[in-house]
């Protein structure tokens, strides 16, 4: 299960490396998305 969590954290990472809305969105509130992550999945 850390494998995949770790896995779904590097490949969004590398998502912010192209240019998309959510990044867009974040950098226009002076977040640095060098270090952002999205991980889908919420715990109970």
């Amino acid at each position: 299960m850390e494998k995949e969590f770790r896995e779904e954290l590097q490949k969004s990472n590398e998502l912010f490396s192209s240019p998309s809305r959510l990044r867009d969105a974040l950098e226009s509130e002076g977040h640095n998305t060098n270090n952002a992550y999205v991980l889908h999945w919420t715990p109970d």
